[in-house]
């Protein structure tokens, strides 16, 4: 990738990082476990739908879905985990504070693996729509 496509990605995340940061601190506060990630997961479809991103939900996973944009080729696929860990329930501090003693919580940065990979399919889509 040249200088000027990566300076492209660069900027535009820039761009939509209040975004980002307002849905990583949101799944943060809303700690949910794996399949039941409801709330998380309608964030995401909600960030990629206005990004021009065509939702399809799994049949059987109720909070697993594919975010597609456009038809053909290239194909890019991303994973992003948004699920909680029990037991790691935290304020967001630099010790150890559970919000709820034995609750789940993020401790794992699954807020910020799963809000990265939809911030890095968004820039990507952009780019490829600047270069068509």
């Amino acid at each position: 990738m040249d200088n000027l496509n990566k300076k492209f990605l660069m900027e535009y995340i820039d761009e939509i990082q209040g975004e980002l940061r307002d849905i990583s601190d949101k799944i943060w506060k809303n700690p949910e476990l794996q399949y039941k990630e409801y709330y998380a997961s309608n964030l995401q479809k909600e960030c990629l739908k206005k990004h021009g991103f065509s939702i399809e939900g799994l049949e059987d996973m109720d909070t697993a879905f594919v975010a597609s944009y456009g038809e053909g080729r290239p194909v890019i696929a991303v994973l992003g985990e948004y699920d909680a860990l029990d037991g790691l329930s935290q304020k967001v501090s630099t010790t150890k504070e559970p919000i709820v003693d034995g609750g789940a919580g993020h401790g794992c940065g699954h807020n910020l693996l799963g809000t990265g990979s939809i911030g890095a399919v968004i820039a990507v889509k952009e780019l490829i729509k600047l270069k068509s």
